[in-house]
C-alpha cells in the first residue's frame, strides 16, 4: 500500500461522513482521521493534507466514479459537501480531469458492441484526430532540426574545403 491507496481507503470507509451535510462533523473527522493514520498505520504515511484527501474526494470519488461530466455539476456537490467546502475547493481545478474522463466514456460509448478489429481502428482514428497536431508539430521540429543540421554540415565542409591543400582537392 502507498500514501495514495492510504488515503483512498480513508475516504471510501468514511465517505458519507464526508459527503452529507447532516453526518459531517468536523473534530469527529479530526478524529478519525488520527485512528485511521495514527493508529491503524502507525503514521507510515504521515498524516496526510486535509488538501491531498479532498483531492482524492474528488478526483477519484467524485468525477471517476459518478461520473461528474461538466464544471457545474462538480460546483453544486462541492457546494453541497462541508469537507470540500470547508478546505476552499474550486471545480476549475479539476476541468482538465473532468474533459479527460468525459472523452474517456464517450470513446467506450462508441466503441461499445463493436468487433475487436472495430474497436482498434476507432480507437486508431480518434488517437490520429485528438493527435494530430501534436504528431505534427513534431515532424515540423524534426524537419527544422535536420535543416539546421545540413545547413550546419554544409557550412562545415565548404570552409574546411577552402583550407585543404590544392593537391587534395
Amino acid at each position: 500500500m502507498n500514501k495514495e491507496e492510504a488515503i483512498r481507503n480513508f475516504v471510501r470507509k468514511n465517505y458519507k461522513l464526508l459527503k452529507k451535510k447532516e453526518t459531517f462533523d468536523r473534530k469527529r473527522y479530526k478524529d478519525i482521521k488520527k485512528v485511521y493514520f495514527g493508529k491503524e498505520l502507525r503514521f507510515k504515511f504521515g498524516n496526510p493534507r486535509d488538501k491531498e484527501i479532498c483531492k482524492c474526494f474528488v478526483e477519484d470519488f467524485l468525477i471517476k466514479t459518478q461520473r461528474i461530466s461538466d464544471k457545474e455539476t462538480l460546483e453544486q456537490r462541492i457546494s453541497e459537501t462541508p469537507f470540500l467546502k470547508m478546505n476552499n475547493i474550486n471545480a476549475d481545478d479539476y476541468i482538465a480531469l473532468i474533459d479527460l474522463t468525459t472523452e474517456k466514456y464517450a470513446i467506450k460509448e462508441e466503441v461499445r458492441g463493436l468487433q475487436e478489429f472495430e474497436k482498434h481502428e476507432k480507437l486508431l482514428e480518434w488517437v490520429k484526430r485528438e493527435h494530430a497536431k501534436e504528431i505534427d508539430d513534431l515532424i515540423r521540429k524534426r524537419k527544422k532540426n535536420i535543416a539546421c543540421c545540413l545547413q550546419f554540415l554544409m557550412t562545415w565542409i565548404s570552409m574546411n574545403l577552402r583550407n585543404c591543400p590544392k593537391k587534395m582537392k
